[in-house]
């Protein structure tokens, strides 16, 4: 009896150890020096999040930072398309004195790949050849640029799925260990019952004990898992979503907001 009572004994100071890590970290993320955090129900006592609605639309995704980055690193890089392309044309007076056209404008020519003025080649910024290959090589970096913006994309819908997956799993074999718990007290009452009865000896009633605390232990951890579950699909869609009310209000404010504009 001894040795199961230290045994249950030696399981809490590593989950102590491991709450107060949690706060620590929390803490930091908050910008707050590591204190206690207060907490409200016990964690069997949580309850799940509202139901996940169908039909969530895939612009969710939309709002996460990685997609922006993203987005913006793309459109960044396309833009040096255009800087390099605008670098094959010259740049030369198109108007003289007193509005006329300019001299240069008259001779200008395009011979072999280069641009020349009056028979005179024009200087290192219009070499034409060394001009297309810029162009090229921001065309292979956009294209870079856009493989990663789909691969994060791809990403961002692959966490999607293993987010939900987990929820539902989790929430099956949450289930699935409640009713493990369920058996697992009975059994121990039983055998209390059967010991106060001189059925049995004392090592059933401990057996059965040691049972019950292993159901419960894997019952605890199965739902912070899936908790857990939740909170990823929250990353996972960058910030959630809104239910029906909410949803509501939302585009409430929206139709406020543009007739404001008009």
């Amino acid at each position: 009896a001894q040795i199961q009572k230290e045994i249950a004994a030696s399981a809490i100071p590593q989950y102590e150890r491991a709450a107060v890590q949690t706060e620590n970290a929390l803490n930091i993320l908050m910008g707050k020096l590591p204190e206690s955090i207060k907490t409200g129900e016990g964690l069997m006592k949580e309850s799940a999040p509202p139901e996940i609605p169908t039909g969530l639309p895939s612009t969710l995704l939309e709002r996460r930072p990685d997609i922006l980055q993203a987005q913006y690193l793309l459109a960044s890089q396309t833009a040096n398309i255009g800087v390099a392309e605008a670098m094959r044309f010259p740049a030369i007076s198109l108007t003289g004195m007193v509005g006329l056209a300019s001299s240069e404008l008259a001779s200008i020519t395009s011979s072999g790949g280069a641009w020349s003025v009056g028979g005179g080649l024009f200087g290192p910024i219009f070499e034409f050849y060394k001009n297309i290959r810029r162009v090229q090589i921001e065309e292979a970096k956009t294209k870079e640029v856009l493989y990663f913006y789909e691969n994060t994309v791809l990403i961002a819908f692959q966490e999607v799925d293993d987010a939900l997956v987990e929820i539902d799993t989790f929430r099956n074999q949450k289930s699935a260990v409640e009713r493990k718990v369920i058996a697992a007290k009975n059994a121990n009452r039983l055998a209390k019952l059967r010991y106060d009865k001189g059925v049995s000896s004392y090592l059933e009633v401990l057996d059965t004990e040691r049972s019950l605390f292993s159901a419960q232990l894997e019952l605890s951890e199965l739902k912070q898992q899936y908790l857990n579950g939740y909170v990823k699909l929250y990353k996972a869609l960058g910030g959630g979503w809104l239910d029906k009310e909410e949803d509501r209000e939302m585009k409430k404010v929206s139709r406020k907001m543009k007739n404001a504009e008009n």
